[in-house]
């Protein structure tokens, strides 16, 4: 039964076994929920594209693994944390408004941002409105040509709310449409969120790739974190500047940089690290 864009039915029990895809001769995987682009080939994790071959963020799970499709801005470097860009917000805070009113069922909100906004600049992104308190998920938007121009935002789901004049509304692009190398220099400097992990070596900028989310991967450690699994009782592990994993500074002004990465998976018995292996499970989205 096919529902609001959901499929349900029954559970298949047992193991399904993909057997190898007859085209590639690869493992078969489950790529859900299914939002590779029409006439687009298949994509491995381990392999980039110049051209989007998946809508930006859709999921794959393949074993341990969750993977999400990703695009570059920068050249990242691989097996470390890598940054959606933080910068874009597109609010009408400056004016507070105009906002076009939009009615409970509406599918479509129209409001004037302050600043240009490239034409699906936001599809799949966020949008998040204070009166009311409301955060909707963005299908497509026409493009805005700066501060006092009008976006029109095509939503994925009706507005069970009506959104006034006056609102202040925020949208978002989607967490893996902008990926960034670094998150921050220093303490106090400016800093981004890790969305994901490349698990090739490096990735050019303006490539569309898988980025890891989920799972055991064997990581960089941080330009802070050398005594990752050689210090006792540490197991908890963040995301440092760079991406690479790290314990806690233990500073203030530190701490504020550090995300939440997961755990250190063994326990380590080498004299290098006898605390602690480098193999970490991620928890990023599931």
């Amino acid at each position: 039964m096919k529902k609001l864009g959901y499929i349900t039915g029954r559970r298949i029990r047992g193991d399904l076994e993909m057997g190898l895809d007859r085209e590639t001769g690869r493992p078969g995987a489950i790529i859900g929920p299914g939002e590779r682009i029409e006439n687009r080939p298949e994509q491995d994790i381990y392999e980039v594209s110049d051209i989007q071959n998946y809508r930006v963020g859709s999921r794959m799970m393949l074993g341990d693994w969750v993977f999400h499709y990703c695009q570059a801005d920068e050249a990242l470097s691989g097996l470390r944390g890598k940054f959606t860009d933080g910068d874009r917000v597109y609010a009408n805070t400056l004016a507070l408004g105009p906002v076009t009113p939009a009615g409970v069922g509406d599918l479509t909100v129209t409001y004037v941002p302050d600043t240009a906004i490239a034409l699906n600049e936001l599809a799949g992104g966020y949008l998040g409105c204070f009166n009311p308190y409301l955060t909707k998920q963005i299908k497509s938007n026409t493009e805005c040509a700066g501060a006092g121009a009008p976006v029109t935002l095509t939503l994925e789901r009706p507005l069970p709310y009506a959104i006034l004049v006056g609102a202040w509304l925020v949208s978002y692009p989607n967490l893996y449409r902008h990926v960034l190398n670094m998150g921050g220099l220093a303490a106090n400097a400016i800093w981004h969120s890790v969305c994901a992990i490349p698990v090739r070596t490096t990735v050019q900028p303006g490539n569309w790739f898988w980025g890891l989310t989920w799972g055991p991967v064997a990581m960089v450690v941080n330009t802070w974190g050398n005594l990752v699994g050689r210090t006792a009782n540490q197991r908890n592990i963040f995301f440092g500047h760079d991406g690479g994993i790290v314990y806690h500074a233990g500073v203030g002004a530190t701490d504020c940089l550090m995300q939440n990465a997961g755990h250190l998976v063994m326990n380590g018995n080498t004299p290098s690290t006898p605390n602690g292996d480098q193999l970490v499970f991620i928890q990023l989205a599931p």
